[in-house]
C-alpha cells in the first residue's frame, strides 16, 4: 500500500490572507505516512504562494517514496513527483479553494529470486491526477479562536502496479489504471495565543467516503497531513471512514512560521494509517 501526500501547510483556508502584507510565501515540508504492517512512506514538498487581498494562486511541487513492496501478490514500489496547481479566494467568512495536479509514478525495480536463484528485475512507470474543490466556513470563538466547518469533492486518478507471474512470460508488472470520487465533511477547532495572537492549536476531524479507496484525493484538506492520494494496488472497492488530528503553527520571527500537523484514520477497510508533517513558511 503506497499514501502520498501533496503537502503545504497546517492550517486552515482562511490563514492563507493572514499577512495582507506580504505578497509571497515560500513553503518547505516534509514527513511521513505509516500504515500498521508495511512500512513508512516518506515525502517533501516545496511551495510557492502568491497572496492577494483576498485570495491567493499556489504552486507546489511534492515528492513521495513508497519504500517496500509485498511480492508477486502486492504492490510494486514506486517514487511519484506531483505537480499542483491551487487557488483560493475568501468571500467574508466563506472561503473557496481549488486544485489541479498532475504527477508521475516510478514503480521501483523490484527484484524477485526464482527457486533456481536466478534474479529478475521488474520496472514500469505510470501517472496520477486529480482535481477538487472546497468550501469552508470560518466561524469566531470569542476573541481568540476559530471553527472551520468544511466540504470538499476531489477526483482523482492514480496508475498502480503489482508484480504477477504471466503465463509464457514470466514475472511482468502488470499496470492498473484507477480513479475515484471523494466526498469530504469536517471541522477545524483553533486556539489563537501569544503577542498578536502570532501562535495556534487546533484538533481536526472528518468524515470521508470514497467510491474507490485504491485512489482517493484531498488536495483541498485544511490540515496538511490529511491531503492524501491513496493507493492500495488492488482492485478498488467503495469504504467510508473517519478521521482525527492536530495542528499547531508557530511564529518563529516575523517572516517564518513552523507549521506541525498529524492526523490518524478511524474505519478504514485496510491498515490504519498515521501521517505527520513538518512545514516552514516564509513570508515576502
Amino acid at each position: 500500500m503506497a499514501v502520498l501526500a501533496c503537502i503545504v501547510v497546517a492550517q486552515p483556508a482562511h490563514a492563507e490572507t493572514e499577512k495582507a502584507d506580504a505578497n509571497w510565501t515560500a513553503s518547505l515540508s516534509g514527513g511521513t505516512a505509516t500504515v500498521e504492517g508495511r512500512g513508512d512512506q516518506p515525502f517533501f514538498s516545496v511551495g510557492l504562494t502568491r497572496n492577494f487581498s483576498d485570495g491567493y494562486i499556489r504552486l507546489t511541487g511534492t515528492h513521495i517514496d513508497t519504500r517496500d513492496g509485498q511480492g508477486l501478490l502486492g504492490a510494486v514500489p514506486a517514487k511519484t513527483d506531483q505537480l499542483s496547481l491551487a487557488g483560493g479566494v475568501s468571500f467574508g467568512s466563506f472561503n473557496l479553494d481549488g486544485y489541479v495536479s498532475l504527477g508521475r509514478r516510478k514503480f521501483g525495480a523490484e527484484a524477485f529470486r526464482r527457486i533456481t536463484g536466478q534474479t529478475i528485475n521488474i520496472a514500469s512507470n505510470g501517472k496520477t491526477s486529480a482535481v477538487g474543490a472546497s468550501l469552508t466556513y470560518d466561524a469566531p470563538i470569542g476573541q481568540h479562536g476559530f471553527f472551520s466547518p468544511f466540504a470538499a469533492l476531489d477526483y482523482s486518478r492514480v496508475d498502480t502496479a503489482r508484480a504477477i507471474n504471466a503465463p509464457l512470460r514470466g514475472l511482468i508488472t502488470q499496470k492498473e489504471k484507477q480513479d475515484g470520487i471523494t466526498f469530504t465533511l469536517g471541522s477545524t477547532a483553533q486556539l489563537l495565543f501569544g503577542a498578536d495572537d502570532a501562535h495556534s492549536i487546533g484538533l481536526y476531524g472528518a468524515f470521508v467516503t470514497s467510491s474507490n479507496a485504491t485512489a482517493y484525493n484531498r488536495g483541498t484538506s485544511p490540515v496538511a497531513a490529511s491531503r492524501l492520494l491513496g493507493a492500495l494496488d488492488v482492485p478498488g472497492a467503495k469504504d467510508s471512514w473517519g478521521e482525527y488530528g492536530a495542528t499547531a503553527s508557530f511564529r518563529i520571527a516575523k517572516p517564518l512560521r513552523l507549521d506541525l500537523s498529524v492526523i490518524r484514520t478511524a474505519g478504514f477497510s485496510s491498515a490504519e494509517s498515521t501521517s505527520g508533517s513538518v512545514g516552514l513558511r516564509v513570508s515576502f
